[in-house]
């Protein structure tokens, strides 16, 4: 069983590095999206995909998205099942009223801490990138990040 997300990214945002058990694969709808990694003697690298273009991230592969350029970029986001559940329980948590008083910095915990209960561990995580990542990118789930799922039978 596999998610497949929709994910517009912004100019500027980014997805910070971060590694979970599981691949995931990505194809790049429009504009340009860089994937992050980091190689054998720890430096990071940037990996330019465009609209058309793909790239994957190993079980356990530091890796992360940045749209370094001036639109917004949309991609595939493809991977097992699992990589679904931490995004549906955050949602799940934003919407109730717990979730909606919550300020961008508690809901940037709330995510981490979430994420972290499927083994999904940010890297790059200093407060203000989680919170530029959420905002950017996790925020907008009901305009911007539409779960397509497959049917599951």
């Amino acid at each position: 069983m596999f998610a497949v997300y929709e994910m517009t990214i912004k100019p500027e945002a980014k997805i910070p590095i971060h590694i979970h058990p599981f691949a995931v694969f990505f194809y790049v709808l429009d504009g340009q999206v860089d994937v992050m990694g980091i190689d054998a003697s720890g430096a990071l690298t940037w990996t330019p995909v465009s609209a058309g273009e793909c790239a994957n991230a190993p079980a356990n592969a530091p890796h992360g998205i940045k749209n370094r350029s001036t639109q917004p970029a949309k991609f595939l986001s493809v991977a097992n099942f699992e990589h679904e559940k931490p995004f549906n329980d955050y949602q799940a948590l934003v919407k109730t009223p717990e979730g909606q008083s919550m300020s961008e910095g508690e809901k940037a915990d709330a995510l981490i801490e979430i994420f972290a209960g499927y083994k999904i561990t940010f890297l790059d995580a200093p407060e203000r990138q989680v919170q530029n990542a959420h905002s950017n990118a996790v925020r907008t789930a009901d305009a911007d990040f539409k779960a397509a799922r497959p049917d599951r039978t």
